[in-house]
């Protein structure tokens, strides 16, 4: 009986052995006080979903400030305020009301011609309205060397199309307002062997008002001519010459005979013979 209650003890004391040692290893080497258990779950379950959140959205608030430079500013709780949100916008609105390009000097050009000789014609009527031309050179792409009438440079478009403008209804010159050509270089003068000097008596809008005008002058024992003129836009002259001299000299002495027997002198311009010989109306 001894011998059975030793052995019973020794089992009671084995099977107390193996709880403590099951407690042991399951809990750790400390184990709250069971009432402090709920609130320190609640405590630690909610620390472990901050920071499941908090993780990866401090590392969206890092790669927003990657992008965003050094004014964008990571706050608690993983958010990333973007501070330089403003200054970018303040950058953006600066943009939309930046100034335009900068003025481009235009020239006012009265017109522009293959001939030197009509660019010449140009300049003396131009001179006989008041006005003070300048006569340009410039090549183009393919070679041919044009002869432009400028009546001015301005700093802007603006007051050079406000000068076309005032010559206009003031003058009756037409001006057209173009950008500055840099290829385009003043001459003093664009008189070739070319030229030659013709000797008007009168300039018609109709053909036949410009005929009879021609039947006076024969009457008068000259030999006149109709010359068809290109005008402004559409607009063609037609010109009763009563001759053309190679000098402005001999062309001057053909003006005083015609005043002396009509009263009027004749109105010289300089032409490009070979342009004239195509617009010649008569043998």
């Amino acid at each position: 009986m001894k011998k059975f209650a030793i052995i019973l003890l020794g089992l009671v004391l084995l099977a107390v052995l193996v709880l403590v040692l099951a407690l042991f290893l399951g809990a750790g080497p400390f184990t709250p006080a069971a009432g402090n258990a709920t609130a320190s779950n609640a405590t630690s379950a909610n620390a472990t979903a901050g920071n499941a959140t908090a993780a990866p959205a401090a590392q969206a608030g890092k790669a927003l400030a990657g992008l965003l430079g050094s004014n964008a500013t990571a706050v608690p709780g993983g958010n990333a305020t973007a501070a330089g949100n403003a200054t970018s916008s303040n950058a953006t609105a600066a943009n939309a009301t930046a100034a335009g390009p900068p003025p481009a000097p235009h020239d006012l050009v009265a017109g522009a011609y293959l001939s030197a000789a009509v660019a010449n014609a140009t300049l003396a009527d131009l001179r006989e309205r008041g006005l003070a031309p300048t006569l340009f050179r410039r090549p183009d792409a393919s070679g041919q060397t044009w002869w432009e009438v400028h009546l001015g440079r301005f700093p802007d478009q603006a007051p050079a199309q406000a000068e076309a403008d005032r010559l206009a209804r003031d003058k009756g010159v037409w001006t057209r307002a173009l950008p500055v050509d840099p290829e385009a270089k003043p001459v003093s003068a664009a008189k070739g062997p070319s030229t030659v000097y013709l000797v008007g008596a009168g300039e018609y809008l109709t053909r036949h008002a410009a005929d009879g005008r021609a039947k006076e002058l024969a009457k008068l024992g000259f030999e006149p001519c109709v010359v068809r003129t290109p005008g402004e836009g559409d607009v063609v002259w037609y010109v009763v010459a009563v001759g053309q001299a190679k000098t402005e000299e001999e062309a001057a002495a053909l003006s005083a005979g015609l005043a002396a027997k009509t009263g009027l002198p004749g109105r010289v311009t300089a032409e490009d013979a070979a342009s004239l010989a195509g617009r010649k109306l008569c043998e």
